[in-house]
Formats: C-alpha cells, structure tokens, sequence
C-alpha cells in the first residue's frame, strides 16, 4: 500500500468536516490538508428537494459567508422571521425578529445545496486533497504522528480531526468515552408542499410526548421534523394518510399538505464527552456531540466547532499544530457551551413527555409567562448557536 502524508487530515465530508477544512485551508495556506470521505458528495438532480433540511443561525450564516460559501439564496433559501412554540395545553411562545436585534431568526437550507457550496470553494484551493476510501485503522507513531490505516492506502498526519458523525469512527479508535442516553423515539423528516402559507414563520407543537416541528422553505413548502415513539406505524401508512395524520397534528394550521418526497427517519441520542481530544486527534460536529432536534442546534453547533478550532490552531507554527495544550483549550471552550444546550434540550424534551397533569398545566403557564417577557425572548434569541 503506499504512504501518503499531511499535516492535517479531516475525516469526514459532511458540512462541518468541509467547513472547518476550508476555513483552516485558508487561515494556513501553507499546510497540506486532506479530507477523507468512503465516496464523494454528489449534487442533486435539478428539481429534486433533500430531505435534510437545516435551520442556519445567524451566527453561522455570516461565517459562512465570510468563507464564501453561503450559496445563491434566489428560490433555494428559505427565512425564519418568527417561530411559535405551542404546549400541550394553550401555552405558547411567540419568537419574532422584532424581539432581537437580527435581521431573521435563521436561513433554512437543503443540506445538498449547502454542501455542494462549500466543496465548491475546496475545489478551488490547491493545499485541499480528497481522498475516498475505507478507514479501517488508527494508530500513534512513534514520531508523534498518526496513521490511518484505509482498504486502499495507509495515510500519516501530524494533526487528525474526527468530523464523520455520531457513529464515528475516529472517536471509537481513540477510545474516548461518551455517555449516551438513548431516547424512546425517531426523528422523522419530510418535505411538504402547504395550502395556506407560511409567512416564514416556523413552528413547533409539544403533544403527548411528540414534538412536531414545521420548518418554512421557499415556494410555500415546509419541512417537518417529528419526534415520536410510533414511527414505524407513520411511516407504514399511504401518502394520503400520512399527510393528513401530520397536518391534523398542527391543528391543520397550514391547510392540506402534499408530500413532496418520502419520508426519512433517523434514530434519537444524546452522546455526552468531557473532552474532545486525545493526543493529537480531535474531534468536531456529531463526533463530538449528539443532541435532541427539538431546537435545531446541531448543525450550528458543529460550525462553531469548526469556527473555534480553526482559530485555535491558526496562531500556531505548523509544527505546533498537535499541541494538546492548545487542543485542550480548544476542548474547554466547547465542551461546557455544547454541554448546556445538550442538558437544555434535555430537560425540554423530558419535561413536554411528561403525562403527569400537574407537570402539564404548569409547564403550559411557564411558557406563557416566559412569552409575556420580552427581555426574555431578547435574550433566548440573541444567545442562539
């Protein structure tokens, strides 16, 4: 097999693998990076709508942006400007724009179309290898490197960032423990075409224990993601069925729904870490933390992962750039920001399946109280990811 080496190896080509390699790719034009992936990313068929959908902060927006990777927003892009969160029982919280200091909520976004944004911008530099292949192996070397051990190639590198998701296989070869808490449910996500419209407006509906969230896209369409112990039964039901079942459950708020594409799902899981990093491997997205969709932080997680490590390890010489004083730093930074929306979405989540009747009546009276003071919702808003 032969040897190919570099100073910083990503693994893994999702949107925050590519994001973090692109902004360290720029931040240090002077180090060879590679980004390894088992196939390439390939865009989709004009016409065709991903099922992945993610609701971009502002935050991430702007940093995207700085990156020049934020795509052509023109009829691909959609816009929050105001999100209703509706309890069990009449509580509510309304989120507008007008109660911060943004100019929209978030950007919601095919995960495709994004993606295919940012490998445009890699494509472009010339310190940016792909390389497709099977990993099989992690190993230290004695000189302070790492080898990675792939089905076609063995590949050596001073500095490996684990970005390839929740069941990552970086994180499991460098035995660093992650607590999972594992829920009684599945994510389920499509996408619909609405009858009345959405105004941009996102919303979400806690009921027994489900959490039913409608994400607004161009073209009046919006994209569900479900939380539920039944999704097996959903998923078995015909078209017709299924989008009246998910129109019913927001109380048809936006009139007859027409699916766009099948359904997905996915499992739900909590991994909690105490630290990222392991000698000169580190860790950054869903490797380093899993976390409840019911307020669609994950992926804004993962790009101020990416964000903070890439400003991390560009004050360093590049010999320096396996330093576990600076990748602690890095460690500490994240792992108690990432660990209270973790626990914050948590205790929603445990606090909305709770069927005890006291529990519910006073969790609907917090939200309407907490709806009623806008420093508050100022404060909620301006603190998101």
């Amino acid at each position: 097999m032969k040897v190919h080496t570099f100073d910083i190896i990503v693994v893994g080509g999702g949107l925050v693998g590519f994001t973090f390699a692109l902004d360290i790719a720029h931040k240090t034009p002077k180090l060879s990076i590679a980004i390894i992936d088992y196939k390439p990313v390939l865009a989709l068929a004009d016409g065709v709508l991903d099922s992945r959908i993610y609701a971009v902060s502002p935050h991430n927006v702007d940093y995207l942006k700085s990156l020049n990777a934020w795509p052509n927003e023109g009829g691909k892009v959609g816009t929050i400007d105001k999100m209703d969160v509706y309890g069990d029982s009449n509580g509510c919280i309304i989120l507008d724009k007008r109660d911060s200091y943004q100019v929209f909520l978030s950007k919601t976004i095919e995960s495709n179309y994004l993606q295919q944004a940012i490998l445009a911008q890699l494509s472009e530099l010339t310190n940016i290898t792909f390389i497709y292949d099977e990993l099989l192996s992690l190993d230290y070397l004695d000189n302070n490197k790492v080898k990675l051990g792939g089905a076609n190639n063995n590949y050596i590198s001073t500095l490996i960032v684990g970005a390839d998701g929740a069941n990552s296989f970086v994180r499991k070869a460098i035995n660093i423990n992650a607590k999972q808490i594992g829920y009684p449910q599945h994510g389920i996500v499509a996408n619909f075409e609405c009858e009345k419209l959405h105004n941009n407006t996102a919303r979400q509906w806690f009921n027994n224990g489900k959490i039913l969230a409608y994400l607004p896209l161009p073209n009046n369409r919006i994209s569900i993601v479900w939380s539920c112990s039944d999704h097996q039964e959903l998923l078995d039901l015909d078209t017709y069925d299924f989008e009246n079942l998910v129109a019913s459950a927001s109380g048809y708020e936006l009139g007859k729904l027409t699916l766009i594409n099948k359904p997905q799902i996915f499992p739900l899981s909590l991994y909690l870490l105490d630290k990222v990093y392991a000698s000169n491997v580190v860790l950054i997205g869903d490797a380093a933390h899993t976390i409840h969709p019911l307020a669609g932080q994950g992926v804004n997680l993962g790009f101020s992962d990416a964000r903070v490590l890439a400003y991390e390890l560009s004050k360093l010489k590049s010999y320096q750039i396996a330093d576990t004083v600076v990748l602690n730093r890095y460690s500490n930074k994240r792992v108690m920001l990432v660990r209270k929306m973790q626990l914050t979405c948590h205790a929603l989540q445990g606090l909305f399946s709770n069927d005890n009747s006291f529990v519910k009546t006073v969790r609907n009276i917090g939200l309407n109280i907490f709806n009623r003071v806008t420093i508050l919702k100022k404060y909620l808003i301006s603190n998101a990811i």
